[in-house]
């Protein structure tokens, strides 16, 4: 039996449109954003979690454990005084002047699929400063440290009150950020060179990605309704 072009193409373009939601059930479903953004005064340690799945990742707060690493409501910023600040990477990595946040998945695993701060600072006076972000990571069992592009800022502006940022994207893309049940975070910074004995390192939000893993019987019912799409499409 021969077939029209248009049939064809009419089956065709039916049958795509069970594979697209056959993909939205299973997939583009189950993302959630969690930022920590700063502005959001007066609970700015707490987390936004949005997203149609949204209810399967719980965020911690984000917390200094260190008297040095604080969230401020009048500046709006998480941010570690200078003076405050390790001098060098090697000092940053056992100073308790850090930030840490957790994230658990609520009756399921994740994907994390992006994960991004805006972060700078504001320098004191005249001086210069460059505040240089470290992220690691209890992904593989222990603390490791994570890539992030660009990991440092040069805070040359000539108004000490003003606040400046950059974006710096962390490398989540190992397969070490697939099916986490938790993961925690610890942002630390120290001052790379610079001459800045006042002022401060900011963290003006944090924002990451993830995906919920489907319960085998999610994978089951998006399975079953394919099935049954398929079989109307056959019939027709």
């Amino acid at each position: 039996m021969k077939y029209s072009q248009s049939r064809i193409s009419s089956r065709l373009l039916k049958f795509s449109s069970l594979l697209a939601l056959f993909g939205l059930i299973v997939g583009t479903s189950n993302a959630a954003t969690i930022v920590y953004n700063f502005d959001d005064d007066p609970n700015a340690s707490s987390a936004n979690v949005s997203g149609i799945d949204a209810a399967t990742i719980d965020a911690s707060s984000f917390v200094g454990p260190g008297g040095g690493a604080s969230i401020s409501t009048g500046t709006d910023t998480a941010f570690i005084n200078f003076s405050n600040l390790a001098n060098d990477k090697a000092a940053s990595l056992t100073s308790n002047n850090y930030f840490t946040f957790t994230l658990t998945g609520v009756g399921t695993n994740f994907d994390l699929s992006s994960f991004t701060i805006d972060f700078g600072g504001n320098r004191g006076g005249e001086e210069t400063a460059t505040p240089n972000i470290i992220v690691l990571s209890n992904a593989t069992g222990s603390f490791e440290e994570l890539s992030v592009t660009p990991n440092s800022f040069l805070l040359d502006n000539d108004n000490s009150n003003t606040r400046e940022f950059t974006t710096g994207i962390v490398d989540i893309s190992g397969s070490d950020f697939d099916s986490l049940s938790s993961v925690t975070f610890e942002i630390r910074a120290f001052d790379g060179g610079a001459v800045s004995s006042s002022g401060a390192f900011r963290i003006n939000s944090v924002s990451l990605g993830a995906v919920a893993i489907p319960e085998p019987a999610t994978f089951a019912f998006a399975l079953a309704s394919l099935s049954l799409g398929f079989c109307v499409f056959r019939r027709r």
